[in-house]
């Protein structure tokens, strides 16, 4: 075993382990020294060293250099891609019209990238199909087979984004204006911003005029149906906060009455939430209104409503000084019957007052049951006025 030889270069020292049998440190000839007593061990050191890398590179046992397995997204699909070196952060406010999408761009989510493509697509008027939509990665092209129009996203492990890797720009297909990829979803996104100040045919101008898209008459309803469903919500959503909405009204208008009815179906659970049964709802401003400034008559009807529950829409309606109608009490019930208008027109006359101290007049369409129904209120206010008068008669007796 030889001794470890040192060699100073330019830039760094060589450390070399030497295994030589016939090596002899006294051997003049073999020792290298120079004149000046320093030692040259260039001469040696080389083909050892390029000797020991040659038989290291033929030994096919690696397992010094194991290099550790990192559970990473892939970066890229392309050997020579190295567009991940890039960084411009994708705009996520950015108005239709002017997304841009360019290479090395990211963007937080594959979705936003999805998204800002749909976009970017239907703006030039151009059609895609991915061909590769996984969690990881997403590739595009476009529907004409001879047009290049091609990108690529996908996750960067550098950057912790999902980025354009790969991206053709042009194209060669022509201007489409019947886009399959404007779907109810995207369409329904256009039209929550307009949504209270566009109806279901100018819904067509909008997106036309200022999409540049045409869309079909069933997918312009469906839109609208959705983006009314996203900018007010669900029917069953909003009866849940019915209770809030009566206890609002009393807060904001006192003297009101509003009075909600709730029916329970299983009495075998009493903690069970009530169900949806009727709304009475007579506003203070509303009484004292028709009081003071409206003529002695009162409009009776009804309707249905033809939303997803269905139901009555019962009306109290009076007529004021410039023979404009103007709104005393309403409620919702579930069906027009004698039991509901009876409910309605005593409520109604708990709120205004005897109908013949204020010689109240009614107005009805003669239906059958809005006729009984009146004749029978009246019939009990006279009853009661009658037991009140037998008992001021028994008491005045018994003073006697």
């Amino acid at each position: 075993m030889a001794p470890k030889k040192t060699s100073r270069g330019k830039d760094k020292v060589t450390e070399v382990l030497v295994e030589n049998e016939d090596f002899n440190e006294d051997d003049d000839s073999n020792s290298g020294e120079d004149e000046d007593g320093s030692e040259s061990l260039l001469a040696w050191e080389l083909p050892l060293v390029s000797s020991l890398h040659s038989d290291y590179e033929g030994n096919g046992d690696n397992t010094g250099y194991e290099s550790e397995k990192l559970d990473r997204y892939p970066i890229s699909e392309d050997e020579d891609d190295d567009s991940w070196d890039q960084n411009v952060e994708f705009n996520e406010k950015a108005e239709y019209g002017d997304v841009v999408l360019q290479l090395g761009m990211g963007f937080p989510s594959l979705q936003v990238f999805k998204e800002a493509l749909k976009d970017f697509s239907i703006h030039l008027g151009r059609q895609f199909n991915f061909i590769k939509n996984d969690k990881v990665r997403c590739r595009a092209k476009c529907t004409v087979d001879t047009c290049p129009w091609e990108i690529y996203c996908a996750w960067n492990g550098k950057t912790g984004c999902f980025q354009i890797k790969s991206y053709k720009d042009e194209h060669t297909c022509s201007r489409e204006f019947w886009i399959k990829n404007a779907n109810r979803k995207w369409v329904a996104k256009q039209l929550v911003p307009e949504l209270m100040h566009l109806t279901w045919s100018d819904a067509f101008d909008f997106l036309k005029e200022k999409r540049g898209v045409h869309v079909g008459e069933s997918q312009v309803f469906r839109a609208m149906k959705l983006a009314r469903t996203i900018v007010e919500g669900t029917e069953k959503d909003q009866y849940k906060l019915l209770a809030d909405y009566c206890e609002e009204l009393k807060n904001r208008n006192e003297g009101s009455t509003v009075e909600l009815s709730v029916k329970f179906n299983n009495p075998d659970n009493p903690g069970a939430p009530g169900v949806f049964d009727r709304l009475y709802i007579c506003l203070e401003a509303c009484k004292r209104g028709f009081k003071n400034g409206c003529r002695p008559l009162i409009g009776l009807d009804g309707c249905f409503l033809k939303g997803y529950y269905g139901g009555e829409f019962l009306t109290a309606v009076g007529q004021d000084g410039n023979n404009a109608y103007f709104v005393i009490a309403y409620a919702f019930v579930d069906s027009e019957t004698k039991d509901t208008w009876m409910w309605f027109l005593t409520k109604l006359l708990e709120d205004l007052g005897d109908y013949r101290e204020h010689g109240w007049n009614f107005v009805s369409d003669q239906q059958k049951v809005i006729h009984f129904t009146l004749h029978l209120t009246v019939l009990l206010y006279i009853l009661h006025y009658i037991l009140l008068f037998l008992k001021l008669l028994l008491w005045c007796t018994k003073l006697r």
